[in-house]
């Protein structure tokens, strides 16, 4: 392609005010970086945007691999904390409540990167509310086939890819990709 530029894996960018010191994390416009190299306030650095990085951690909560995890800009720590910070990635490990470090998958990106503005909230697969014979209780109603055993495939098949799309959601989810639902 004529267009190509790079992978994306990192990118160059500015030194925020007080420089980068190399494997430091960084909010620099909308997007968390860990510096590959020392650089003073305003020169260029390459900054890396995936991969999985020992940071410093707030401490007082407990990260189980697969949680979102953000950036609080003023403490310079990641944290699970959605309010006010910038989305960085997940927790690639489990992190005990008083660990003052914590592995950060990073995610390459912010919130608003996704779904042209906010993360998409996903809702699990069930069945709506008795449209389709049932109750709302979180599954998909027993459903018979009125021509007797043939549509039992059918039906499994149903309910197999409900079980199916409820792990993708859940993988979007746990990625940051989709807004975990309320």
């Amino acid at each position: 392609m004529k267009n190509f530029v790079q992978e994306g894996k990192t990118l160059t960018l500015t030194a925020p005010t007080g420089g980068v010191v190399s494997g430091g994390a960084y909010l620099v416009g909308g997007v968390v970086a860990i510096a590959a190299a020392d650089a003073a306030e305003t020169e260029e650095f390459e900054g890396v945007l995936e991969g999985a990085f020992t940071l410093d951690k707030v401490t007082g909560t407990a990260w189980t691999a697969g949680d979102r995890l953000y950036w609080d800009n003023s403490t310079k720590k990641a944290t699970k904390v959605a309010g006010g910070n910038t989305l960085m990635g997940i927790a690639g490990s489990d992190a005990a409540s008083g660990a003052t470090t914590g592995v950060v998958r990073l995610n390459g990106s912010t919130d608003e990167a996704y779904a042209g503005g906010a993360a998409e909230t996903l809702d699990p697969l069930t069945e709506n509310a008795g449209a389709i014979g049932g109750t709302n209780d979180g599954d998909l109603p027993a459903l018979v086939d009125p021509a007797g055993d043939a549509g039992a495939s059918v039906i499994a098949g149903i309910r197999e890819n409900a079980e199916k799309i409820n792990k993708i959601i859940t993988a979007l989810t746990n990625l940051g990709l989709a807004a975990p639902t309320v």
